[in-house]
């Protein structure tokens, strides 16, 4: 709004200077020159437009901020105002607030506790015996149940196609040898 307030400024006084540069007199037969009182009403319109752009770029300009907003401030979720992060109830619309906080809490706690293979660790679904890398059948179990727990509202092919990103992650940080009966199982083990 800042910055529409400084254009509107610079156009309006744009406007006036022209207004006042504006010539108002005509020439006659006789060499001589006569002011035209049609011209000088434009000039006036010109000046007063200008005069009234000018003075709404100025209000813009000094009313134009933006709001600062309090440190400790956050938006009402049920009617966008700015309350105090601490408020119970909403002083404008009068929500109670703590259910909300209660269920973002929640909310956050899955987000930051949901499986993601990025931050598995690969090295618990297999053993190396004599140099040959060996899956670990019950690190398998406890993965894929972890992986239905997550998602108990589906299962089956639809659980394997969302999941199959996390399953691809984790099967390309496992040995080479035991790659395939990797997805393989995980495979059985979902669908089952």
């Amino acid at each position: 709004m800042k910055n529409f307030g400084i254009f509107l400024l610079v156009v309006g006084v744009l406007a006036l200077l022209i207004a006042f540069n504006m010539d108002v007199s005509v020439a006659t037969s006789y060499g001589g020159r006569v002011n035209n009182i049609g011209l000088m009403a434009q000039r006036q319109n010109y000046i007063l437009i200008g005069c009234f752009v000018t003075f709404c770029g100025l209000m813009m300009v000094i009313f134009g901020g933006r709001k600062s907003i309090k440190t400790g401030q956050v938006k009402c979720p049920f009617c966008a105002e700015f309350i105090s992060n601490e408020a119970i109830r909403c002083k404008h619309c009068g929500s109670d607030l703590s259910e909300h906080k209660r269920l973002q809490k929640e909310k956050e706690f899955n987000l930051k506790n949901k499986f993601n293979a990025i931050y598995y660790d690969q090295t618990k679904l297999y053993e190396t015996k004599g140099g040959k890398a060996i899956l670990n059948d019950d690190e398998l179990i406890k993965l894929v149940e972890k992986i239905k727990s997550e998602n108990k509202s589906i299962s089956g092919k639809l659980l394997l196609t969302k999941q199959s990103f996390n399953i691809e992650t984790i099967q390309s940080f496992l040995p080479k040898e035991i790659k395939k009966e990797f997805k393989e199982k995980v495979k059985k083990l979902i669908l089952n």
